[in-house]
């Protein structure tokens, strides 16, 4: 019976511990969604309502839907929590990809401005994770 109950604490307390990064993107949370195609960019006011939201210091979400030439849709969850950036990427649908899921948390996330081509780049910056640093999106400037 004291072998159980045992057991059952470190069981308990191993889930707690274990809780990290990844408790940041449970749940339908992802009310903004931003689709980029080889159609271009749709409901692009979700990105600038995100980055917006940021600028102000509220929490917010957002999940980018990059589709590839082939049609198939590869993931991009923000999360903007605690002045942080949680990013989370997954291509496990992608049929031609390597079906990764990965994590990491960024400082932030920048610009840059293209006045010849009148665009905007955005980026991740200071992720833990330098596998993931390949996240950006151009908007046309307004």
């Amino acid at each position: 019976m004291l072998g159980r109950m045992l057991l059952t604490l470190s069981f308990l307390t191993m889930l707690l511990s274990c809780s990290n990064q990844t408790e940041n993107f449970s749940g339908d949370e992802y009310g903004k969604v931003t689709t980029i195609s080889s159609k271009g960019i749709e409901n692009v006011e979700n990105f600038k309502m995100f980055i917006q939201e940021i600028k102000e210091g509220i929490n917010s979400s957002i999940r980018i839907i990059k589709i590839t030439k082939e049609g198939d849709p590869v993931y991009h969850d923000l999360v903007y929590k605690e002045e942080k950036i949680f990013y989370k990427y997954d291509n496990t649908e992608d049929r031609e990809g390597n079906k990764l899921v990965l994590e990491t948390v960024c400082s932030g996330i920048t610009n840059s401005k293209d006045i010849k081509n009148d665009n905007v780049t955005y980026y991740l910056d200071g992720c833990a994770d330098n596998r993931l640093t390949g996240f950006k999106i151009t908007l046309d400037s307004e």
